[in-house]
């Protein structure tokens, strides 16, 4: 059966009201008897024209229509449908409303135009803005978005969140609190968390959930609990204080930590680690995090401005930054380095980190030279401690240059040249220059199924050596070097698991000589 719609039986209403007014129009013209005129109740005023004649205003027929908001349009569907003109409709069987993005369903459905309110009862769906919730009774103001839903379920699909609720109540298009409510992000039928709350508000304009006398429940345990608790809503980063942690061990005792997140902005945060010790005293972490265009990088700190075991301050830094198209160059630097030789013993959390001896301090940028030619910058230095003293080489720095052509006449090209200034850590060590060429030439032969790869290189390698005592302070080899690289490709269409794959078997020699 072909649902009705509101607006046509609005429409098919008004066209026999006018119908009316014209038939009543028609029987005024000729004059009423005397005894009607003289006995009954008082005529209302009537309206006369030129001629004399009067047309009757009869009460019963002149029934004052509400007033009525100009608005947007409002679609009806229905089985059966009744109501008056201009004041309310009334849908069921399988009924529903439409209105701006709005959509109503229910066994039954009244719809008051003067006031934009739809009362819905019997299995009623709402879904607006994405957002669908399910229940016996309903009452809303449409454009408003004002109104309230008896025992529901609701499912909010932009953020993932789900939940059940003794009654919601709407108060704005952005703004609904539900009361004993539970809300998750976990399926439906075993959820691993969930959020039991006597009030929650979901303000979806500031993106967060609000919990009063909240328990948040993991795997059916309670885990915690607060008077207020407030949560996003989406995957969004927002300021605020994060999970509370207790450690002990046996060299900094007891240590509290309570990190606040402060999201400075969309590329940009910050993290701070106040903690509490009972041996260490007071102290101060961070992580400041950026992003941008053309480069992004963290930087890290814990400081204990005095520290009652050494009477000093201690500290730990770890600068980490990467940058992109700076002027044609690319690169990275990366700065480690803490106050004293026993930090990581007396602060680490784990065996690893105390384990720490060589602490780097790297910076390398690099740039292309045209289609064939690149350049790469580096300096390399470290933080040695403990044992690990005098510490490795430095290099201070390293250039080092590249020139790649291809399908040289059906010949492939590579070369490298690198020099390097190598420094002692301690004086009196041998120190001095590296210089590094190697050619290589090969001729790839690539065919359907199958490649060889004939190619021909040379390692050069010169020293100038300072302090280098009975070693000689220049020395120079040449290392020439030649391989064959050839393969098959095999490959056939099979099934595993149900599923249509490719298998391919690729076996391959390789032959190389020094």
């Amino acid at each position: 059966m072909r649902r009705p719609r509101i607006r046509t039986i609005l429409a098919q209403s008004t066209s026999l009201l006018a119908g009316l007014a014209v038939a009543v129009g028609a029987a005024a013209q000729s004059p009423a008897p005397a005894s009607a005129r003289q006995s009954g109740p008082v005529d209302p005023p009537a309206v006369r024209d030129g001629t004399g004649f009067a047309l009757k205003l009869d009460p019963q027929l002149g029934e004052a229509r509400a007033e009525v908001r100009e608005g947007r349009p409002v679609f009806g569907f229905g089985d059966r449908l009744s109501g008056r003109t201009g004041r309310e409709t009334t849908l069921e069987g399988d009924a529903e409303v439409r209105k701006a993005g709005t959509v109503v369903r229910a066994d039954r459905l009244t719809y008051y135009e003067a006031d934009d309110e739809v009362v819905a009862v019997g299995n009623v769906r709402i879904t607006r803005q994405g957002n669908v919730f399910t229940g016996p009774q309903l009452q809303l103001k449409l454009d408003a978005n004002e109104g309230w839903f008896a025992t529901p379920s609701y499912y909010l699909p932009l953020y993932g969140g789900r939940g059940q609720a003794e009654r919601i109540d709407f108060l704005g298009a952005d703004l609904t609190r539900l009361t004993r409510a539970t809300y998750t992000t976990c399926e439906p039928d075993d959820p691993a968390w969930i959020l039991l709350s006597e009030t929650l508000t979901i303000d979806e304009a500031a993106g967060e959930g609000t919990g009063r006398s909240a328990s948040l429940y993991f795997k059916g345990v309670k885990i915690l609990a607060a008077p207020v608790f407030a949560f996003p809503l989406s995957d969004e980063r927002r300021s605020g204080l994060l999970t509370p942690s207790l450690s002990i061990n046996s060299r900094s005792g007891g240590e509290v930590v309570v990190p606040y997140y402060w999201n400075i902005a969309p590329n940009r945060d910050f993290t701070f680690y106040p903690r509490l010790g009972v041996r260490r005293g007071p102290q101060l972490g961070g992580e400041f995090r950026y992003l941008e265009p053309s480069y992004y990088g963290t930087v890290r700190f814990d400081l204990n401005p005095r520290d009652p075991k050494t009477d000093s301050s201690r500290y730990y830094y770890d600068l980490a930054n990467a940058f992109t198209n700076w002027r044609g160059w690319s690169g990275s630097w990366l700065v480690r380095g803490v106050s004293d030789d026993d930090y990581f013993i007396d602060y680490s959390r784990s065996i690893l980190a105390s384990s720490e001896r060589v602490l780097p301090r790297t910076f390398q940028a690099s740039r292309s030279l045209g289609s064939d030619w690149s350049v790469l910058f580096s300096v390399q230095k470290w933080q040695a401690i403990l044992d690990a003293r005098p510490g490795p080489y430095e290099r201070v720095p390293q250039v080092q240059f590249r020139n790649v052509l291809r399908d040289l006449r059906g010949f492939d090209v590579d070369t490298t040249i690198d020099a390097t200034q190598f420094a002692a850590p301690l004086p009196g060590q041998v120190q001095g220059w590296r210089l590094v060429a190697n050619p290589q030439l090969s001729y790839p032969i690539v065919r359907p199924g199958w490649s060889i790869v004939p190619k021909v290189a040379l390692h050069a390698t010169s020293y100038q050596l300072d302090d280098a005592g009975a070693v000689p302070a220049s020395r120079s080899r040449v290392v020439p070097t030649w391989s064959i690289d050839s393969g098959l490709v095999f490959e056939r269409p099979t099934r595993f698991f149900g599923r249509d794959v490719t298998q391919t078997l690729e076996p391959r020699l390789f032959y190389v000589r020094t």
